[in-house]
């Protein structure tokens, strides 16, 4: 959040342009930020939260917790999903709800456009803003596609060793159906979150079958 909000500080005397593209530097690697703080965290904590004895009541609590944690990363995924295609498509549907002036920036047609790099001729940004947003474009495209890759490769290795097979055709149609409803993010969630339950269901099994034996 810190490296967010230097992003929104008013140009000023002291925040130059130039400061600014600084700022955008120290936001880009985020990703690192979180995984080096849960690493601290996880470290710092460890000691004091973790037991030698694992009982049934504990592995019921861990998973009920796994579960909220799943369903809180994905209804937040698909409401910021959701919202963003329902306001661009109310500006078609209802536009007189909208300032004229930006009833033609929400337009789908506009909002989720693609730019292509290698068209001819070389299509120019008309604005900083627009520059911004053909990058973020991308940025969101190959982003989400390299986690919905990993999420549906780790959910066909649980398929494969839960069932002996993939159901590739069916895993497809639902990661397409659910990338249109909840985005590409939200569907690769639900896709570690069905690869965490299979995963767990094949432990149990394996377990019982231990005891059985």
């Amino acid at each position: 959040m810190v490296p967010t909000q230097l992003l929104i500080l008013p140009i000023s005397e002291h925040i130059t342009f130039d400061l600014k593209q600084i700022f955008i530097a120290i936001w880009q690697p985020w990703p690192a930020y979180i995984s080096i703080l849960l690493t601290l965290i996880y470290t710092i904590t460890t000691p004091f939260t973790s037991s030698d004895r694992t009982t049934p009541a504990s592995e019921r609590k861990n998973l009920s917790s796994l579960r909220w944690v799943y369903a809180f990363a994905f209804g937040n995924t698909a409401l910021t999903h959701l919202v963003s295609w329902i306001v661009s498509l109310a500006s078609v549907l209802v536009p007189d709800i909208f300032n004229p002036e930006v009833v033609d920036y929400l337009h789908p047609g506009r909002v989720f456009e693609v730019p292509i790099p290698w068209e001819e001729p070389v299509r120019t940004v008309a604005s900083v803003g627009h520059g911004v947003h053909a990058f973020l474009r991308w940025d969101y495209i190959i982003g989400s596609l390299g986690v919905l890759v990993w999420a549906g490769s780790l959910h066909g290795a649980a398929q494969r060793g839960v069932y002996g097979s993939v159901g590739w055709l069916w895993l497809l149609w639902k990661v397409g159906l659910l990338s249109v409803f909840v985005g590409p993010v939200g569907a690769a969630v639900e896709l570690m979150w069905e690869r965490e339950e299979l995963v767990l269901a094949k432990r149990g099994l394996t377990e019982s079958g231990k005891k059985d034996s």
